[in-house]
């Protein structure tokens, strides 16, 4: 239990560390982890490849960097996009379409993601 209470005084110094920064620093803080995700990212995939004894020619490789360190870049990258929109006065939104779903809840569509140059996926 002892772990489990040190855990989360972690987070909870973490989250006020990260409430105590402005917003450039947040996206410098989401580049960084974004750079040291990619340089981790072969290891990661190796780790994740070795603990499953999955042969160097298996297909299931790419499962690994699929729901490894793919979705952890892309999504360091859209927080900090997002944060760079904030900087400059812009929504973070600003180019995704909105509808309606049942029960009066906004959807947004996110896919494909848009950008300056037209769409493209996220």
């Amino acid at each position: 239990m002892r772990a489990i209470d040190q855990a989360v005084d972690g987070l909870v110094r973490g989250e006020a560390a990260w409430a105590a920064c402005d917003l450039a620093k947040r996206r410098k803080l989401l580049e960084q982890m974004q750079a040291a995700t990619a340089e981790a990212a072969e290891a990661w995939v190796r780790a994740a490849v070795v603990y499953k004894r999955l042969p160097d020619d298996s297909p299931l490789i790419g499962e690994e960097w699929i729901t490894g360190p793919y979705p952890v870049l892309t999504s360091l990258g859209a927080l900090a996009a997002s944060i760079t929109a904030l900087v400059e006065n812009r929504s973070p939104v600003d180019g995704f379409s909105f509808s309606q779903a049942p029960g009066g809840r906004v959807t947004v569509h996110v896919l494909p993601c848009p950008t300056a140059s037209g769409t493209a996926s996220c």
